[in-house]
């Protein structure tokens, strides 16, 4: 096939951009949408579409897969117990009876209060 009749213009595409795709005249306009004649003049306009798709393809991908990561660690965070600070001796107030951590309370000879004022009150 002679290559250069495929970029012929004709009178049936002449009003479509001069591109040969053999059709006649009533069906010119509705074809030269799908008419493959542009990507044979241009070799490398083929190879850059692909790379273009190709490329917007994994940037899709690459959106995708953070979405779903930051997902999984927002689940992840919800389902996590909550903190403890581990075990602790608990002790009682000697004025209230109150039992709380020993870290939090005051001391003051040998016994155990849940606050200053408590331990002044036990002191009279």
């Amino acid at each position: 096939m002679d290559s250069s009749r495929l970029y012929e213009p004709t009178r049936a595409n002449a009003a479509v951009g001069g591109r040969a795709c053999g059709n006649d005249a009533a069906t010119a306009p509705a074809v030269a949408l799908c008419c493959d004649g542009w990507q044979n003049e241009n070799p490398y306009l083929l190879v850059a579409i692909q790379l273009i798709k190709l490329i917007l393809l994994a940037i899709v991908g690459f959106l995708v897969y953070r979405i779903l990561k930051a997902y999984q660690k927002n689940l992840s965070k919800r389902e996590q117990p909550p903190e403890t600070k581990g075990n602790e001796d608990m002790v009682r107030c000697a004025q209230c009876g109150v039992n709380l951590p020993k870290s939090e309370c005051t001391a003051s000879r040998g016994e155990f209060f849940c606050s200053d004022e408590h331990r002044k009150l036990h002191q009279k």
